[in-house]
C-alpha cells in the first residue's frame, strides 16, 4: 500500500538525500449491472465507503438502501 521513494529534503538552505513513505494509488472501476459507471484514482482503504459514498452521491442508490440499523 505505501512505497518508499528517495527525496532530497530541502530546509533552511540545506539539503539530504531521504527516503519517503507515499501511499499508493490504483486505477478502479465501478460497474453497475454490468455497466461501466466510473474509473478513479485512489488509495485502495475503504473501498466500500468510496463506492457507496460515490452511488449515493450520483443518485444510483437511495439513502435507505445502505442504512446499517433503523433511526431511532
Amino acid at each position: 500500500m505505501y512505497h518508499t521513494i528517495p527525496c532530497i529534503h530541502i530546509h533552511d538552505g540545506s539539503s539530504e538525500e531521504i527516503l519517503h513513505e507515499v501511499i499508493e494509488e490504483v486505477p478502479y472501476a465501478i460497474f453497475v449491472n454490468g455497466r461501466h459507471m466510473s474509473t478513479a484514482m485512489i488509495s485502495p482503504v475503504a473501498l466500500e465507503d468510496f463506492v457507496t459514498g460515490l452511488l449515493f452521491t450520483d443518485q444510483v442508490m437511495a439513502i435507505q438502501a445502505f442504512r446499517r440499523h433503523p433511526l431511532s
